[in-house]
């Protein structure tokens, strides 16, 4: 989860993001995210990320065994990619 596949939301860490990792670790694979945003319960952030985990959690939260889980809000996800998208083409210019 830290040699294969991309940096969408920060280049400060060597966690990558990789949908064929996530099958491999049952989610884990979704790590940039992780590393970038730990208090998000998910890894996978979008319904169809592979991630086991935020399926389990989410169900308990349906039948009241979770509560107050933790979500970043879409705008901070988007500016993380803008940012990211912008320093690579920033590098891609030099």
């Amino acid at each position: 989860c830290h040699i294969i596949g991309t940096r969408p939301y920060t280049d400060t860490n060597t966690a990558r993001d990789s949908y064929i990792m996530a099958i491999f670790s049952y989610g884990e694979g979704y790590h940039n995210y992780h590393h970038y945003f730990p208090s998000d319960y998910r890894n996978g952030i979008r319904w169809y990320h592979f991630d086991p985990t935020k399926w389990l959690i989410q169900s308990l939260a349906l039948i009241g065994l979770t509560k107050d889980l933790k979500k970043v809000p879409e705008k901070l996800i988007q500016q993380a990619q803008r940012d990211m998208r912008f320093k690579k083409l920033q590098m891609v210019a030099n």
